[in-house]
């Protein structure tokens, strides 16, 4: 079970503030410190456990029909990025995913901006269309939907034609759009730029996520010193912190190292 407990806790300190709960197992009152040994250990889901304040019983656990359990100090391990100081959110951090939410936010527009400029339908905004009226229009709407409507494709594709019934009045359409991308926008410079965010936010070098744009490979001492930078970071605070709390809960004897 070891590799779906370190997942699940994994994923929660990287997703969610409250950070990763992990129940510590083992005989004796629940309500108190245990009598024996550690016997198992048990990956709380995040969401329902309400950290308290309480340095007794830090943390309410409601379980699947609703029923509160308090976890006493000895009897839960808690680990959380960044971990706010505020006493009115106590248990409260930063998580990789809160810091990172801005980046995903720009990207999933950009990401529209690319798709919208790649379908067959009209860019969203104001489109102005003069030299037919209304009745004309409308019937070059529908003329348009019955030819696509029927089976196979069209020779001409799926272009809509209008046919103007006044010669010394061209048609002409006019487009405002209600969005527009920022001046000098390049998609790969700004992918860049988000790639460089996303690293300093989530903890990693950039490398981890985004080959070098020179393409080069790098030598076998920046490799090194690259691995060495990451067992710093979010990564490597991970690894310390799951590898300190488990050895509080081993026997003496026992020590725990990644």
């Amino acid at each position: 079970g070891w590799t779906p407990f370190v997942q699940k806790i994994g994923r929660d300190f990287l997703r969610q503030d409250g950070g990763a709960y992990v129940e510590v197992i083992a005989p004796g009152n629940p309500m108190k410190a245990p009598t024996g040994p550690v016997m198992a250990l048990a990956n709380l889901d995040s969401l329902r456990c309400l950290p308290t304040g309480d340095p007794e019983y830090p943390v309410v656990y409601y379980n699947r029909v609703g029923a509160m359990h308090l976890l006493h100090r000895t009897r839960v391990i808690h680990l959380v990025d960044m971990p706010d100081s505020d006493e009115r959110n106590p248990g409260y951090g930063l998580s990789a995913l809160s810091r990172s939410i801005a980046v995903v936010e720009r990207q999933m527009l950009m990401a529209q901006f690319i798709r919208e400029r790649l379908d067959d339908k009209p860019l969203p905004g104001l489109n102005i269309i003069s030299g037919v009226t209304k009745n004309q229009l409308s019937e070059a709407f529908n003329s348009y939907r019955r030819e696509q409507s029927g089976d196979g494709t069209q020779i001409f594709g799926r272009a809509m034609w209008l046919n103007n019934l006044q010669p010394d009045t061209p048609v002409s359409v006019e487009s405002v759009q209600f969005a527009s991308p920022p001046e000098g926008f390049d998609y790969a410079t700004y992918t860049e730029i988000d790639v460089n965010e996303l690293a300093l936010a989530i903890g990693v070098d950039k490398q981890e996520l985004w080959e070098l744009g020179s393409g080069d490979l790098g030598s076998g001492a920046q490799s090194e010193v690259l691995h060495a930078k990451s067992q710093g970071k979010t990564f490597g605070a991970f690894l310390i912190e799951l590898e300190r709390r488990l050895n509080d809960v081993l026997p003496e004897a026992c020590e725990f190292t990644f």
